[in-house]
């Protein structure tokens, strides 16, 4: 029994792993991204983005240079050879006649003439693509390292790399540099030949510029080339650090989370652009600016701008001892969100914030109810949501469960707790599991104000009159489960969630509510 779980457990983890890496660098390559990503993991960063950025670009120089070839075929340089052979078959060439006498009756000498596309310049191009070619696999290599959640990070990155290789193979199958390859193979190994090559070609490029007006842009992508390689290199072995990696399973989850809140919004706010939050701002590549018709979502992940006070963070600290205030201690009290999310729209901001929590245990639900509603009140969000997988057993009825802890209800709700099982776990533990069919529940939670006048007398009996807030604040639960399944239907809850937090989200079109 402990061996299947602790296998369903690898699949889920792998899972998320999968749908993370893939769906984090999918919007590097759809929206471009040149910028590093920073997913904090405790103490260090996990950073993305450095080698996905650097290999497009090499592969868009790779293109370039497919290009520069097309061009230099059309007037390649090479050498026209006269050679003569001796032949008893058919003839090709012309015969000399006046060696016939010579090598009768042995064979007939045959003059003929021959292209020769050997010579530097083509030599060049040639062994240009076999060094990206030979570095190139030298980083798959380089990439070998298996870690269950970084796996697909590191599939991905090798794909990469191995398409970069595909286009290579292609430019040189092309039959007037076929030829050339063992030769080019020869010279990639050989330094001085290589550099007594490349000063040649520098030199013709000079002196006759308009004939080698192709192999100058060759000698200028080369560059390009050397230093893209040297940068992907580099990279690539802080991709191989993080391969290293081995990341906890709530943080697996948090980045699933992440993941599927990105995807999520790229999906149904069809942003005209995305960014990583740049530099020259306090959360330094932290998180991403999605920039749309219905204004700017900026999404953070373990980090709070200041554009987002803690109420704490003015809050006076005094000591119970001697009454003396800890103005530096009051700091490290500020409260950290998984994932925040700031609309800005016609000149207002909402914050919504998400906290993650890769737990099937109702105790633990129930104690992150209390820290998802304190983050309501620190941060003045508009809305917060717990989002966890669904507890066991997660087929069982609301009422069933909600009306009454007897019998085999009361046994499933205890099944579903692990340590820490108190009053508080029995009041509410049919609550978080009953939920579950429903795929969570959000809960407004209206304010209200007393209004005593002009006239109170200081009887605590007197009920003034009582306002509510026209809005209210959102705390929501959201079941997200780390399958294909779980995916489409928290899609679909995030749909009406979103429809109550904040409608504007949505691009025009889209707003049909989803049962």
């Amino acid at each position: 029994m402990s061996r299947q779980q602790s296998s369903s457990e690898k699949e889920e983890i792998s899972f998320m792993a999968n749908y993370a890496w893939a769906t984090l660098l999918a919007l590097y390559d759809k929206y471009q991204l040149t910028g590093k990503l920073k997913l904090r993991n405790l103490k260090s960063d996990i950073v993305l983005g450095g080698e996905i950025a650097t290999s497009l670009k090499l592969l868009r120089s790779i293109v370039e240079l497919s290009e520069i070839v097309k061009e230099i075929l059309r007037r390649m340089h090479a050498e026209l050879v006269e050679e003569m052979e001796i032949t008893k078959g058919s003839i090709r060439g012309k015969i000399v006649t006046s060696l016939m006498a010579k090598y009768k009756p042995n064979g007939i000498p045959v003059r003929r003439e021959r292209i020769e596309f050997e010579n530097p310049a083509n030599l060049l191009l040639v062994v240009t693509l076999l060094e990206v070619e030979k570095r190139l696999m030298k980083l798959i290599q380089s990439l070998s390292y298996l870690n269950p959640t970084t796996e697909k990070l590191r599939e991905i990155a090798v794909n990469k790399l191995q398409s970069l290789i595909v286009e290579c193979e292609r430019i040189l199958s092309v039959p007037e540099l076929r030829p050339l390859i063992p030769r080019g193979n020869l010279i990639v190994e050989n330094t001085l030949q290589l550099e007594e090559i490349e000063k040649k070609v520098s030199y013709e490029a000079v002196t006759h510029p308009r004939e080698y007006k192709a192999y100058q842009k060759l000698l200028t992508i080369r560059r390009y080339f050397k230093d893209d390689l040297s940068v992907l290199e580099r990279e690539t072995k802080e991709l191989a650090d993080k391969l290293l990696l081995k990341l906890s399973e709530s943080k697996m989850y948090e980045l699933f989370a992440l993941a599927f809140i990105l995807n999520y919004l790229d999906e149904r706010f069809k942003p005209s652009d995305v960014k990583i939050i740049p530099r020259d701002k306090e959360v330094d590549g932290r998180g991403l600016i999605f920039s749309g018709a219905n204004g700017e979502i900026i999404v953070l992940y373990n980090i709070i701008s200041e554009n987002i006070p803690s109420k704490l963070s003015k809050a006076e600290v005094r000591s119970l001892h001697n009454g003396s205030k800890l103005e530096d201690i009051v700091k490290k009290l500020r409260g950290l969100p998984d994932i925040v999310i700031i609309h800005s729209s016609n000149g207002q901001d909402k914050i919504l914030i998400f906290e993650c929590k890769y737990t099937r245990s109702i105790n633990y639900l129930v104690q992150a109810r209390f820290k998802a509603i304190s983050y309501l009140y620190e941060f003045d969000a508009n809305a917060v949501t717990i989002i966890s997988p669904s507890p066991q057993p997660n087929h069982l009825s609301f009422t069933s469960i909600s009306t009454s802890h007897r019998g085999n209800s009361e046994n499933a709700v205890r099944n579903s707790l692990t340590e820490g099982y108190d009053e508080e776990t029995e009041e509410q533990g049919g609550f978080y599991v009953g939920i579950a069919e429903y795929g969570g529940v959000f809960i407004r939670i209206k304010d209200e104000v007393k209004d005593y006048g002009k006239n109170f007398n200081g009887d605590i009996n007197d009920k003034g009159k009582t306002s509510k807030n026209s809005d209210g604040k959102i705390f929501a639960i959201l079941y997200l489960d780390p399958t294909e399944e779980g995916i489409d239907r928290s899609k679909k809850a995030l749909d009406n969630l979103f429809r109550e937090i904040e409608p504007e989200i949505f691009a025009k079109n889209q707003y049909s509510r989803t049962t």
